[in-house]
């Protein structure tokens, strides 16, 4: 009965946290990994009866994916340290399947998938403004270290959304125009950032 509810819950709802996690990097990364681990678990104790939701080849690819990187972790220099990083790439990454499940329950769930991480997304991109702001003014009473204060990991995830949102729900001339702010934002943060792995991203 518990795990019935467990499922139905995140199918109805839990199954778009991704959307959320991209806001949580305003809070940091002991809020994001929180937030992920708590996807993970809710996921697989909910796609527990479903499997048959699943494509069988990118779930193969998926698990094959995990394995070489599992494999290599005895080996590496600091194996607590690579178990660490396997477990922080795991939790958020099961999105592949467990969206790929709930796409399933109906014919709107990638609309709303598309739209609550074009949300939150815009909401962050505006939030890394405000944290820009309030460290360039030297409101935190520190000097400026863009490298160190400013945060753009995600921002290379978050446009590709946040511009097919755009061009899906604007059909007029303002539709590239709009695009073409969003780009011009997110490269502008990420070159202030000096963020070189986003802007390669």
């Amino acid at each position: 009965m518990i795990h019935k509810w467990l499922r139905d819950t995140f199918f109805q709802h839990g199954w778009l946290l991704p959307a959320v996690l991209v806001l949580t990097q305003l809070g940091g990364r002991g809020l994001y990994n929180t937030l992920a681990g708590f996807y993970a678990l809710w996921g697989l104790l909910s796609l527990c009866g479903c499997r048959h939701r699943l494509d069988r080849l990118t779930t193969l690819l998926y698990l094959a994916l995990l394995a070489v990187f599992l494999v290599g972790i005895p080996g590496a220099m600091h194996p607590k340290e690579g178990l660490r990083a396997w477990l922080g790439f795991l939790a958020p990454s099961l999105a592949i399947l467990l969206v790929q499940a709930a796409l399933w329950e109906s014919s709107n769930t990638l609309d709303r998938l598309l739209g609550g991480i074009a949300l939150f997304g815009g909401v962050t991109l505006l939030g890394l403004y405000l944290l820009l702001l309030y460290h360039g003014l030297g409101l935190s009473g520190r000097p400026f270290d863009p490298s160190t204060q400013l945060r753009e990991d995600e921002l290379p995830f978050l446009l590709p959304f946040l511009l097919a949102w755009i061009w899906w729900r604007d059909t007029g001339a303002w539709r590239y125009w709009s695009m073409a702010g969003v780009v011009v934002a997110v490269l502008t943060y990420v070159v202030i950032a000096e963020g070189r792995a986003a802007l390669l991203g």
